[in-house]
């Protein structure tokens, strides 16, 4: 039998119930009750508890019997800290703050009340940082693992569920699925890099009952910008700087200094006039921690005795000398050949100056 508030107290209803509302007296043949429930679907099944996300709408409904009394007022406190809403038996909420909010719904009826509350845990899902994959590699200022909090509760039984991209990220268990007991931390590692926005999910659930699924990406370098060239004449010689940034897979430059490599093994090749030049000084090809606002590769050579003169772009021209060398680039280590393969650059140098002349997959 359903026990109904009276103020504070509680009264079982057995027989023939007499509610005292201020001094009016109500006797009816059945039990007088006025109850809240809550639910986050808006659907048919209401309960005296619901864990929901911060910011989704929680929905509430009051069911009452008050035989042949008449209500004057019908009322909801959500427990936000925005006090009484007069209106009907139904009601919403969306949480700003987590915890154990509280809701009531109280029923006027001859100056007396009738009240009955549930309850709503709101959770706020974070994470500490960005989630990044480098082909294994661990780069200094970025991380390859990260920490989700289900802000909101500490006590309880907390589950995280990787529903969707179980190709891309681990849980600290090396699974898709743990379940932690007064624990609302869960590790995510990272296994692949995302093709896609929000290809990866997870879900939280609170005791069992799905509470949020939460979308990521996992980051990941996948290209060189080429911005520009800068070319000196020594005089005896030249230097040109070409300057790059890296991207990751959605065209954003990566936010931090990063460890990169470039290969240089394959040896140069000549395109005119006479046998290579071996002497192309790229200072920064074995292990470098790069700017995101770009860096720059040197092309240069010093030819004792020769006093260049600026050639065509279009080479080969006359007696000009043409060379080219193509260079792989890892990002994430500082070991030639370690970290994620972006592409293939394309320098080219000729008498007077070296440029950038493209990339290759």
């Amino acid at each position: 039998m359903k026990r109904p508030i009276l103020g504070n107290k509680y009264v079982w209803a057995v027989g023939l119930l007499v509610a005292v509302f201020g001094l009016t007296a109500i006797s009816t043949a059945s039990a007088c009750y006025v109850v809240a429930k809550c639910n986050t679907d808006n659907g048919e099944d209401w309960y005296d508890w619901r864990p929901a996300c911060q910011g989704d709408t929680v929905y509430f409904k009051g069911f009452e019997y008050l035989g042949a009394v008449e209500i004057t007022k019908r009322e909801w406190n959500y427990g936000d800290g925005t006090g009484w809403h007069e209106g009907g038996t139904t009601g919403s909420c969306a949480y700003t703050t987590t915890g154990a909010k509280t809701a009531t719904y109280r029923v006027t009826a001859d100056g007396g009340t009738l009240s009955d509350t549930c309850i709503v845990t709101v959770f706020l899902i974070t994470e500490d940082y960005i989630l990044w994959y480098f082909d294994g590699e661990d780069p200094t200022n970025y991380h390859i693992e990260v920490t989700w909090t289900a802000e909101g509760a500490t006590i309880g039984t907390f589950k995280w569920e990787v529903i969707a991209g179980t190709t891309k990220v681990n849980l600290e268990n090396d699974t898709d699925i743990i379940t932690l007991t007064d624990d609302n931390q869960v590790g995510i590692k990272s296994t692949e890099a995302s093709v896609s926005d929000n290809d990866v999910t997870i879900r939280f659930s609170y005791y069992n009952i799905a509470t949020a699924d939460c979308y990521m990406e996992v980051y990941a370098p996948a290209s060189l910008e080429y911005i520009g060239t800068n070319h000196w004449d020594w005089g005896i010689g030249f230097l040109s700087e070409v300057y790059y940034r890296i991207n990751d897979q959605f065209d954003w430059t990566l936010p931090d200094a990063v460890e990169h490599n470039e290969d240089w093994a394959s040896p140069d090749t000549h395109d005119w006039l006479g046998p290579p030049v071996e002497n192309w000084p790229v200072p920064n090809a074995d292990g470098w921690t790069v700017d995101p606002t770009g860096w720059a590769d040197n092309i240069g050579v010093s030819i004792p005795g020769l006093d260049p003169t600026v050639q065509n772009n279009q080479a080969p021209l006359g007696s000009e000398e043409v060379d080219h060398w193509n260079q792989e680039w890892y990002i994430g280590s500082n070991t030639v050949g370690d970290g994620t393969y972006v592409h293939i650059n394309g320098f080219q140098r000729w008498r007077d100056h070296g440029d950038h002349v493209g990339t290759f997959p």
